[in-house]
């Protein structure tokens, strides 16, 4: 199945105070959802955001435009802790991919998946262009 999301002026307020960001001005997601092993799903695509954040040397608006890919992977609940259960701590650090998540093989929520993402992409110190902390 494909999704695209995509949120409107409402929902961006929202998404800007839930992020503590001054403003969400776009954000947008292309998303495929397939099966994954037997019982898994697969969740993979793209988004594209226009934030603006607080420089945090001078607090002027910072804006930022992010695109970014979004790739996870979700297996039921039982299934997760039986492969945690078999791998070793060290399979783990050796694995490039995140593990499965664990979801109730009744829903998986792409907009929350498509706003960890985002905040996974936010840069935590925005700084203004010519933004120069001031030595005492």
């Amino acid at each position: 199945m494909h999704f695209t999301l995509k949120a409107d002026e409402t929902q961006q307020r929202a998404l800007a105070r839930f992020l503590d960001v001054v403003a969400v001005d776009r954000l947008e997601a292309q998303l495929s959802v397939q099966k994954w092993k037997r019982r898994g799903i697969l969740v993979e695509g793209n988004l594209i955001a226009d934030v603006v954040q607080e420089c945090v040397v001078t607090l002027e608006p910072v804006p930022e435009h992010i695109e970014a890919p979004i790739r996870a992977r979700y297996l039921p609940e039982a299934d997760v802790l039986a492969l945690e259960a078999e791998q070793s701590v060290e399979a783990y650090l050796n694995d490039p991919e995140d593990p499965p998540e664990p979801y109730d093989e009744k829903l998986v929520d792409i907009g929350m998946l498509v706003i960890e993402f985002l905040a996974l992409e936010l840069n935590p110190y925005p700084r203004a262009p010519d933004a120069e902390l001031q030595q005492p």
